[in-house]
């Protein structure tokens, strides 16, 4: 098994095809398909099923990606880092789990007082991602295995669009005779949600659903329905749209910053006291 049968595999896989990745790579359809057989026979298994023209990933294939891909990944930042040594740039990595509107003041709060410091953004994962790729986590709970420290705890209001004038609270009957749109299962403001029907013994079931905050935003604007809106962490894009109270008792969450390492080196310190900047201010 050598590193570009790993490279091409993770082309196909991405591409959907050996002709698309083949284009990519500048090499021959032919270079490409005899990389994949050949790492398909070393490991004894087969790795992509044909349907039709594309190719997909087997069972096994996408067990296979979900480590080659996070292997690759740190192998090229550890190339980065190597090229860097001889640069003043640091490179910090930060996976956002929550708090995605505020990465672009983040980025340029960082940018701005830290110049030096290269950041690497994520956002997405799956389920078999190494998280110690990461130096911080921002996420609104503690991280298992790091070490956390609550950033903010936050007020959770209604984005609601449907009242002329300045509504300052809207009520339980409304918001159930109200479509909801909703995150997706696994997102945390989803759990908000479960929560929330739990403690006043309601049953708001999400007419529309997305893992996109900003489509919820967009959503709302819209007047398809109303949603629950963090105060503080989804403040980075202006609303066009009221948020409001309930008359009862407010939802709320804590963010925190995670972090793999027990001691902070100086330029980590740096980059975890703008995180807090952005939040608190």
């Amino acid at each position: 098994m050598n590193l570009n049968q790993l490279t091409y595999f993770l082309m196909v896989v991405d591409n959907g095809s050996v002709t698309q990745a083949a284009k990519k790579a500048f090499v021959s359809q032919a270079a490409v398909s005899k990389m994949i057989h050949q790492l398909e026979n070393e490991l004894g298994t087969e790795l992509f099923i044909h349907e039709g023209r594309s190719l997909k990933l087997s069972r096994e294939g996408k067990l296979f990606y979900s480590y080659v891909s996070d292997s690759l990944h740190l192998l090229n930042r550890g190339v980065q880092s190597l090229n860097q040594i001889d640069t003043d740039y640091y490179p910090v990595s930060i996976l956002f789990k929550v708090a995605s509107p505020l990465i672009v003041k983040i980025v340029m709060q960082i940018k701005q007082e830290l110049p030096n410091v290269k950041l690497n953004i994520t956002q997405h994962i799956n389920g078999d991602t190494d998280l110690e790729q990461f130096d911080f986590i921002v996420n609104d709970e503690p991280q298992l295995h790091f070490k956390s420290e609550p950033v903010i705890t936050e007020d959770i209001l209604i984005g609601w669009n449907f009242s002329s004038g300045s509504k300052k609270y809207v009520t339980l009957d409304e918001l159930q005779q109200t479509p909801c749109i909703a995150m997706s299962r696994g997102h945390s403001l989803r759990g908000i949600l479960d929560t929330f029907n739990a403690d006043f013994h309601l049953k708001i079931v999400p007419q529309y659903e997305t893992d996109d905050p900003s489509t919820i935003r967009h959503l709302i604007e819209n007047q398809i329905g109303w949603s629950f809106v963090p105060t503080k962490s989804w403040s980075g894009i202006k609303e066009n749209f009221n948020l409001v109270q309930l008359q009862k008792n407010l939802p709320h969450r804590t963010i925190y910053l995670n972090t793999k390492h027990q001691q902070l080196s100086r330029p980590l310190q740096e980059v975890r006291n703008e995180i807090f900047n952005v939040f608190n201010s």
